[in-house]
């Protein structure tokens, strides 16, 4: 993630991501220990893409945040439990 990669809407739509990570922290999903651990790495890694921009140091943060994504592999924890593919419709 690049510091130019980070503006106001992004750290907004991160907030908003933020809270329903939460939302389901606090559901019947995160019985699941796998999905737990992996919505509150995802919640960590959001707490702080939303507040990147009022941060002293955007470049470390930056940084920081690519490496917990890389050491945890998150992206690809989350690509193995979200379906691919376009989302199914009722037509």
């Amino acid at each position: 993630m690049r510091t130019g990669d980070i503006t106001p809407e992004l750290s907004a739509w991160a907030a908003e991501l933020l809270t329903g990570t939460r939302l389901l922290l606090d559901s019947p999903a995160a019985q699941d220990p796998r999905l737990e651990q992996l919505l509150l790495d995802l919640e960590l890694i959001l707490a702080q893409i939303a507040r990147l921009s009022s941060t002293g140091d955007p470049d470390g943060e930056a940084a920081m945040i690519d490496e917990a994504l890389e050491n945890r592999g998150t992206l690809t924890r989350i690509r193995a439990v979200v379906p691919a593919g376009p989302p199914v419709t009722g037509t």
